[in-house]
């Protein structure tokens, strides 16, 4: 059984009258690098910054400030994004300087990691981008634990037998799904659960681990 629960709160941001910048509610690192409409995270450091356009202070022009990044990880790349970064070492990030437009702000020399949408370096206030120094030791494990799993990071057991699995979707809810039947091989330590026999099509995970209820 698959089930969906919609976060239907947002955070507004506002600066001036009829101006807001309004972003869909969010996770941690680890559900957008678990999500499968995440292509690329990065970390890296600006090192340089351009306004390319307008002004960083006249409102209401928005300017537009262009950072050289240089890449110091690949967190993930997957899909048509990865050709984003494909022989390169350093990329161009734009962002608008008006925060009441959804600007934001990188600072030259900070260490950042970076989830990028929508196929382009384009970041904004709503943008998941957060300074290392800065983040939790659970965001860091993302990328620092070899032993990190997207599948045992998700996912519950309800038993000896049956999972539940849940994942950031693009409204900024969660969608759930059931898994029975399950079949751990001791040897292995490892267990084979599938969606309900009625549901089509029927959808399979590897859950890495004997299961027991949490």
């Amino acid at each position: 059984m698959v089930w969906k629960s919609f976060i239907i709160l947002v955070a507004a941001v506002c600066f001036r009258p009829s101006e807001c910048c309004t972003c869909r509610p969010g996770g941690d690192l680890a559900d957008y690098y678990c999500s499968e409409d995440t292509e690329l995270i990065l970390r890296g450091v600006a090192v340089n910054k351009t306004l390319i356009s307008g002004s960083e202070t006249d409102f209401p022009w928005d300017g537009i400030m262009s950072y050289a990044f240089e890449i110091t990880d690949i967190i993930k790349a997957t899909g048509n994004s990865s050709r984003l970064i494909e022989g390169k070492s350093v990329v161009n990030i734009k962002a608008s300087t008006n925060e009441a437009m959804c600007g934001t702000t990188l600072y030259l020399g900070e260490d950042y990691v970076i989830v990028f949408t929508g196929g382009s370096f384009w970041i904004h206030l709503c943008t998941w981008k957060q300074a290392y120094q800065q983040m939790s030791p659970f965001d860091r494990d993302v990328f620092e634990d070899d032993d990190f799993n997207c599948i045992k990071r998700n996912c519950i057991p309800l038993g000896d037998d049956a999972l539940i699995c849940c994942r950031l979707d693009q409204r900024g809810g969660y969608e759930c799904t059931d898994y029975e039947g399950c079949v751990t091989d001791p040897v292995k330590e490892n267990s084979r659960c599938c969606t309900a026999s009625q549901m089509v099509p029927r959808e399979c995970i590897d859950y890495p681990g004997l299961l027991w209820k949490k």
